[in-house]
């Protein structure tokens, strides 16, 4: 038999004292109200020291404290309060960034019998679920400005960090909190800030090697970021998108990579797309192309492929992107229909043409790196003794 909701089962308060929920005493039947935390964070890696290197001797515990220094702390112009730890971990307060702000999940009184949660408290969690995926791309997002404003402000390519999730983020109510040290079996991420930053104190003869990274790179990183948060909604996930298809494609996982490129390109396609379609409304344009007429370009009748030779042959975009574009989504379809795996050349072309698109389009300039640790000939191989004799 079905359960049915119980009247005493409700997350809005009807009546009864308000307080009950919010003064933190724990109350038989309640379940209080919660708020999920305004601040997360994540700890870079690869590696890395920002503005100084360790001035210990490797033979020498290196004092916690010493990577926890706060080298940067800046208000963005969209609101989130971002500080920078030495260590390389970038904690952002969104508390005055509405898109991504904290959730408050009303309590409700629940009767002692079988009940259904109450609608407002699951719908609570769910956003606040969905806020915090959408904090990790934003994260993800800063990743992907961090390697380009290396390439920028310094004039260097190095390893890109490897991409968060929103489980592994650290999370607060306080950003003037440091994350505890934790083992968890089931968060390589936290194992290696213990092993990183050596919270378990063990002294060997070396450390473990980290890039510096000036603070110039840092605060660039954070103007770029900035920017992606003030285009166009749908901005921070397409940026996270060519992100993350760089990041396959420097593991080798090329299927994936173009299949994430791809999807980033068909989006600013048809971002130019509609461009040029409002480009062409001029004078009298209602009479010359009615809007039965422009829903028709705009519809599923226009695949990515006719769009895009749409937009070269009318200039929008140079013959050069248009052979990118064009390889890439060959190259996407032979995966996604047949499982070819593409050639590396095929996922750099993809990604090319989303850089190209991010400049023109949003005038974004993102310098992804791609390239990974090698193929395997460079890897360690160990031979086996050659028994044939």
């Amino acid at each position: 038999m079905a359960i049915e909701r119980n009247s005493a089962a409700r997350g809005v308060k009807q009546g009864e004292d308000a307080e009950q929920f919010r003064d933190g005493v724990i109350r038989p039947g309640i379940v209080p109200d919660r708020v999920s935390a305004p601040v997360a964070a994540y700890f870079r890696i690869p590696p890395i020291w920002i503005d100084q290197s360790p001035p210990f001797s490797p033979t020498q515990a290196r004092p916690l404290a010493w990577g926890h220094a706060v080298v940067l702390r800046r208000v963005m112009r969209c609101g989130i309060e971002v500080r920078v730890q030495r260590d390389g971990l970038f904690a952002f307060d969104f508390t005055d960034f509405p898109p991504a702000s904290y959730t408050l999940v009303p309590g409700f009184v629940h009767p002692e019998s079988p009940h259904l949660i109450p609608e407002e408290h699951s719908a609570a969690e769910e956003q606040a679920e969905a806020i915090a995926v959408y904090r990790a791309q934003i994260m993800n997002a800063h990743q992907a400005c961090f390697t380009t404003a290396e390439a920028l402000v310094r004039g260097r390519g190095a390893a890109m960090g490897y991409p968060v999730n929103a489980w592994n983020t650290f999370k607060s109510l306080d950003l003037e909190l440091v994350p505890e040290y934790r083992d968890d079996t089931e968060d390589p991420r936290a194992v290696a800030r213990n092993v990183y930053n050596n919270s378990y104190q063990v002294i060997g003869d070396r450390d473990l090697a980290r890039r510096l990274v000036e603070l110039d790179v840092i605060e660039a990183s954070l103007d770029l970021l900035d920017q992606i948060l003030a285009a166009p909604p749908g901005t921070v996930p397409m940026v996270e998108g060519a992100y993350m298809a760089a990041s396959r494609a420097a593991e080798k996982r090329f299927g994936e990579s173009i299949v994430l490129g791809w999807t980033v390109c068909e989006q600013l396609v048809s971002i130019a797309w509609r461009r040029l379609l409002d480009s062409e409304k001029g004078e009298g344009a209602e009479n010359r192309t009615p809007r039965k007429r422009i829903e028709k370009p705009i519809g599923r009748d226009h695949s990515a492929s006719v769009m895009t030779e749409a937009l070269e042959l009318n200039g929008v975009i140079s013959a050069e992107v248009h052979g990118w574009l064009e390889t890439g989504r060959k190259a996407r379809n032979a995966w996604a229909h047949a499982m070819k795996v593409p050639a590396q050349a095929e996922a750099l072309a993809c990604l090319l043409a989303a850089r190209s698109l991010f400049r023109e389009l949003l005038a974004i300039d993102l310098r992804l790196q791609s390239g990974g640790r090698g193929s395997v000939p460079q890897w360690p191989i160990w031979m086996l003794p050659d028994r044939r004799g």
